[in-house]
């Protein structure tokens, strides 16, 4: 039983680009979802009252009412509070998609730590282990920052074999000495 247990390691190196891969596809899938459903609120309508609004307004009014940061933004231009969520879900879309695929893998790593950390400190820093809410906040927090303890694996080591940047490796040869860069 033990020796089955420390063969485990061996199992996952033979398929160790597969694994990269799909390590890569699970970390960007919660930055996919909330990066579409953050832009699918500008099209999106909800009831309020008699009416409908704007699924985008109504999120940008729960965020200045619920956090000062976007408080100070609203007071200055509601609009500014509705161009950060375009702003995040544009972010959180194009980083889950340079990582999931591995194209400037190491560049979208950087741009998704300081992303995560700028996130995790403006919206879950409520903590208190006596209520439910301070619970979540940190327990969200927590889990935020094994992603982007996720993402410094990826900016350390690389995409991976299986990446739109190992293809792209492989079609330029690198530049001998006397050779000029082919444009």
């Amino acid at each position: 039983m033990l020796q089955k247990l420390l063969a485990i390691p061996s199992m996952f190196e033979r398929g160790k680009d597969i694994w990269i891969l799909l390590a890569r596809i699970v970390i960007a899938s919660p930055f996919l979802l909330s990066g579409f459903t953050k832009l699918l609120s500008f099209v999106q309508t909800i009831p309020a009252g008699e009416q409908s609004v704007r699924a985008v307004d109504f999120l940008a009014t729960y965020l200045a009412q619920s956090f000062p940061f976007f408080a100070s933004m609203a007071s200055v231009s509601p609009k500014m509070v509705v161009a950060a969520i375009l702003i995040a879900g544009l972010v959180e879309i194009a980083g889950g998609i340079f990582i999931a695929v591995g194209a400037w893998t190491k560049l979208s790593a950087l741009v998704m730590i300081l992303y995560t950390i700028l996130v995790s400190l403006v919206f879950h820093t409520g903590w208190s282990l006596t209520t439910v809410d301070g619970q979540l906040q940190l327990v969200t927090f927590v889990k935020n920052m094994a992603i982007v303890g996720g993402f410094i694996m990826i900016l350390i080591n690389g995409a991976g074999a299986i990446s739109v940047d190992s293809m792209r490796n492989k079609q330029s040869p690198g530049i001998g000495i006397g050779q000029r860069p082919m444009i």
